[in-house]
């Protein structure tokens, strides 16, 4: 495969990825002008029309102002492998009733509050199926706050009091 064809072939995934968030989403072509308003981008319908079939080239500003649009990460727009999380866009848009469904709820409850609600979901749904949950690490700001919370208040001992106190007993 020479160079033109490797890029064509990079256009046509990226577009493809473009319709599907898209149309998991709900939404149909006219968003392009609330894009080209809201994050000044050169951009109309015909246009996003050609990008999403491959036929048209996508400016990196035009294709961050998709990711932020559709609330998806940047990778999942480019990438092939994993960190491209293309697998789960795939799922979803297999049924777009429920890729409607959890776009609303991002939407509503915001993206962080929503993830949480969906993995205790997820979790207690395969304890109903009787299978193990896979361990789920924790943003790190949240590991924080678990953390703050499960540490103990230290209790004086007697004779000693508050933060001051020093630590040798009472002669």
């Amino acid at each position: 495969m020479d160079a033109v064809e490797s890029y064509r072939n990079a256009l046509n995934r990226i577009g493809e990825r473009l319709r599907i968030v898209r149309e998991r989403q709900g939404l149909n072509m006219t968003i392009a002008l609330e894009i080209r308003d809201r994050y000044r981008v050169a951009i109309d319908p015909s246009y996003m029309s050609r990008m999403e079939r491959g036929k048209a080239e996508i400016p990196l500003r035009t294709l961050v102002a998709f990711a932020r649009y559709y609330r998806v990460p940047l990778a999942s727009l480019v990438d092939d492998g994993p960190a491209g999380e293309l697998a789960g866009l795939e799922y979803i848009s297999a049924d777009p009733a429920l890729g409607q469904l959890l776009a609303l709820f991002a939407r509503r409850l915001g993206p962080e509050r929503a993830r949480r609600k969906l993995e205790t979901l997820l979790i207690e749904l395969l304890d109903l199926a009787g299978e193990k949950p896979p361990s789920v690490r924790k943003p790190k700001a949240e590991r924080k706050k678990t953390a703050a919370r499960k540490k103990p208040a230290k209790a004086a001992k007697p004779g000693q009091s508050g933060k001051g106190a020093s630590r040798r007993p009472n002669a």
